[in-house]
């Protein structure tokens, strides 16, 4: 190649690369919204992606540039990362950071795709003691009852007395290796993540535990109405320590605060959230008998404590028609979410209507150490996740959706007033989606983006009537 076929090469490549999308770091928020620093709202569509094998981090599974711009052309801006405790804190009072540093390495990929993260204390059965991932095992507290259980996930929850020990102990705040609260350990160990993460623009916040238990509560917590005074109580305790332990090494990110896995199936939550400017509230939506009541308890949450919310998961399943449900249901409030998963195997046995189910199957992708196509790849989930939304509105959003049968994506939103610096707003528009292009066209409004752009850029005046965006195939 001569030099000027190269540097003519190098022009076209730089001219017509795909958009990237910038990272946006939530500076504040506004009832259920998240906002930037010029006020806009923010918009979250994400993955999860947890490794619940030793050595816990998402590079040994091979999750890297292939992964992340898979899931860029499917226009998500968000990965839900598992930091696993147990190898933070490997022994009581020991960090390792040669574990962080993976996953930091993880972030810096993710985010060259446009993509931030949710850095998520993930558990599933508390810890690798009882099959499971989460906890070291050195702060399972099971008050020497038996290890062994033909039950598997999640009815050991509810069976399995030494696992609900564990947790009832962690709510007890009882003291483990060196006489220390098994709280303030899972709190310091926090502090020391935030404190190694707390200059990374890339991160969205911390997610403080995934899907915590009742223990022996479970009976009571189970209820429609909830366990209002050991959520008040134990949760929210446990909640405000790791909360303040974050805060004061990072002013900078968000917390957020998780219900009981009961709130997962409709059971209302009574938490008290922590205090502060930088927190948030993360839940779950898995009560097919009602896809609607955990999204209505977590907006009751968020008009009790003005909290922002995350759906940080959802799905779980391998057909399209749940995924297209909770993603409109979810358009209809205009929140954020988090899928239920990139790829999923899991220590523990899954266990559905009495039958053993393969978790692999739970994945976009069901094994990492193939190609990323074919039968490897579940398409029509993948297809039903890639939807058109805006991911930073300058103004008040009146209402967007997307028709999957159609293709055809609107919004209505009224411009900000003179007082917000960015005026942009962002729609993504996953190429997906559109295969073939599409074709934009706005009112009160234009647009600046080139044709075709993955990220649909509209300018807008201050103006009392909605400005509308309309987005259609070729």
């Amino acid at each position: 190649m001569t030099r000027f076929a190269a540097a003519l090469a190098l022009v076209a490549a730089l001219l017509f690369r795909p958009a990237q999308a910038a990272i946006i770091q939530p500076a504040g928020h506004t009832g259920t919204f998240l906002t930037d620093a010029s006020g806009r709202l923010l918009i979250v569509h994400g993955i999860n992606m947890i490794n619940k094998f030793p050595p816990y981090d998402l590079a040994s599974l091979g999750f890297g540039d292939e992964d992340a711009a898979m899931l860029q052309r499917m226009g998500l801006n968000a990965v839900r990362v598992g930091v696993i405790y147990a190898a933070v804190e490997p022994q009581p009072g020991k960090f390792d950071d040669a574990y962080l540093h993976s996953i930091a390495k993880t972030v810096a990929m993710l985010q060259r795709h446009g993509i931030m993260s949710l850095l998520d204390f993930h558990q599933d059965m508390f810890a690798a003691l009882f099959k499971g991932e989460g906890l070291p095992n050195w702060s399972a507290v099971t008050d020497g009852l038996s290890l062994t259980t033909t039950v598997g996930f999640p009815m050991a929850y509810l069976r399995w007395p030494a696992l609900q020990a564990a947790f009832d102990n962690l709510w007890k705040d009882r003291a483990g290796p060196g006489d220390i609260g098994l709280q303030e350990r899972y709190a310091a160990a926090w502090a020391h993540v935030a404190h190694y993460f707390r200059h990374n623009s890339a991160i969205l916040g911390y997610e403080l535990i995934n899907e915590p238990a009742p223990g022996s509560h479970h009976l009571q917590c189970i209820a429609p109405g909830g366990c209002a005074e050991f959520d008040r109580t134990a949760l929210s305790t446990f909640t405000l320590k790791a909360t303040r332990a974050i805060a004061a090494v990072d002013s900078t990110h968000f917390v957020f605060y998780e219900p009981f896995v009961t709130f997962d199936f409709g059971v209302a939550t009574h938490e008290i959230s922590p205090p502060g400017d930088r927190v948030g509230f993360a839940y779950h939506d898995y009560f097919p008998l009602n896809y609607s009541r955990p999204i209505d308890n977590a907006l009751l949450q968020s008009e009790t404590y003005g909290n922002p919310l995350l759906m940080t998961e959802f799905g779980a399943t391998t057909t399209a028609k749940p995924v297209v449900t909770i993603a409109d249901l979810m358009d209809r409030h205009m929140l954020s979410w988090f899928y239920w998963t990139y790829e999923n195997r899991t220590p523990f046995n899954v266990v559905v209507a009495g039958k053993v189910t393969n978790s692999a199957l739970q994945g976009i992708v069901q094994d990492l150490t193939r190609p990323r196509s074919g039968a490897n790849v579940n398409e029509a989930v993948l297809t039903a996740l890639s939807r058109p939304y805006p991911t930073a509105i300058s103004g008040t959003p009146k209402g967007y959706g997307f028709d999957p049968s159609s293709r055809a994506f609107n919004l209505a939103f009224v411009p900000a007033d003179s007082s917000v610096t960015n005026r942009e707003t962002d729609v993504i528009v996953p190429p997906v989606a559109y295969p073939n292009g599409y074709e934009a066209t706005a009112s009160g409004c234009r647009i600046v983006s080139g044709r075709n752009a993955p990220i649909l850029r509209i300018l807008a005046v201050p103006q009392k009537t909605p400005a509308t965006v309309h987005v259609r195939p070729n």
